[in-house]
């Protein structure tokens, strides 16, 4: 191989450095991202893709340097006690949202004027993906988000970019989130790993599981009957029913498995749960 050649191989295998990023710790982020991602992804499949039948999902999280030029919807600034930031949806991406949300497809349409309806909406859906990033950085509330004026973010500023998918409907579009300094300081102190502190006495925490209790109910069967019949119905009546094979197990409204009915020793008890998304 000659010089040249091994040269030009050697060259494109450097990395290229971003001097912004020069003296802080953005090798470290990439745990970060994956919390986030996770977080979001979370979050559409409990709003939108197990109440709506929705298919959205997170592809990527990357923090990068803010270019101008990028994105089809206008930013929505905030500031709290922890500092300011600015987030931004792509419109197709919120369109495609309201139309889960009101049952609507034909709102998927980004050559319609915008409607007070879908400001509200995006305003509502801006505060729940940050209220998510907030709980990525900070877990305990520390107030609210108060709306600023309408500002784009300088160059340079760093931004939080996440690729978003709605896979049945074959869309892809970009989430962005600007940070001031000390947001981005924020996320570095809950990225960097912590020395650990010596304490004189051990506490024994609760576990997890414990802490974050969540009420199953199941249904096993519904029967249709005549309102005259009911109010004929009187105690001690018995109203004849075939039980199915299985039940659905829900969270609220929300119904995430489906379970087999078995009998064991004189009592109906759910097994095999199945998801249902």
């Amino acid at each position: 191989m000659s010089q040249r050649s091994s040269t030009s191989i050697a060259a494109r295998q450097h990395i290229v450095l971003d001097p912004c990023t020069l003296g802080r710790p953005f090798h470290l982020l990439d745990a970060f991202n994956q919390r986030l991602g996770r977080q979001l992804s979370r979050h559409l499949s409990g709003r939108f893709n197990h109440r709506h039948r929705a298919s959205f999902a997170v592809a990527q999280v990357a923090i990068g340097s803010y270019v101008t030029g990028q994105g089809d919807a206008a930013w929505r600034a905030y500031t709290t006690p922890a500092g300011a930031l600015a987030v931004r949806l792509d419109r197709r991406l919120l369109l495609a949202m309201l139309g889960y949300h009101y049952g609507d497809k034909s709102t998927i349409d980004e050559r319609m004027p915008e409607t007070e309806t879908e400001q509200r909406f995006g305003a509502a859906t801006s505060l729940a993906l940050l209220d998510v990033l907030r709980a990525c950085v900070t877990p305990s509330s520390d107030g609210g988000f108060t709306p600023e004026p309408l500002r784009t973010p300088e160059i340079g500023d760093r931004v939080i970019r996440v690729e978003i998918q709605e896979r049945a409907l074959g869309l892809t579009g970009l989430l962005e989130i600007a940070l001031d300094d000390a947001w981005l300081s924020l996320i570095f102190a809950s990225a960097v790993p912590r020395r650990a502190v010596a304490t004189p006495t051990a506490k024994t925490e609760t576990p997890l599981p414990a802490r974050l209790p969540i009420t199953l109910s199941a249904r096993m069967l519904t029967k249709e009957i005549l309102l005259d019949d009911v109010m004929r119905l009187a105690p001690g009546d018995v109203m004849p029913v075939r039980l199915p094979d299985t039940a659905e197990v829900l969270v609220g409204d929300t119904r995430l498995f489906q379970a087999t009915i078995v009998e064991h020793g004189g009592s109906l008890c759910l097994t095999r749960f199945e998801n249902l998304e």
